[in-house]
């Protein structure tokens, strides 16, 4: 399992291509979800609501640390 976790760390768009559009309320988390695509992640973990707000993405959930934490606890 691979997982991108947003810290609110600086991502650069070194992926290439054109950036995509996800998230419309704050378009600077595109680029989590950019990450989390480029890396075949299957989660996303944040607390950052816009970013929450988009829910899943080309089969990447993205949820909160103890939705997390729940979902892998099995």
């Amino acid at each position: 399992m691979r997982v991108v976790v947003d810290t609110n760390v600086f991502v650069s768009s070194f992926f290439g291509g054109i950036p995509r559009k996800i998230v419309d309320k704050d378009p600077d988390d595109n680029k989590f979800i950019e990450c989390a695509v480029a890396l075949n992640a299957t989660y996303v973990v944040s607390g950052d609501k816009s970013l929450l707000g988009v829910g899943e993405y080309m089969g990447i959930s993205i949820v909160t640390p103890r939705q997390f934490m729940e979902a892998i606890k099995d």
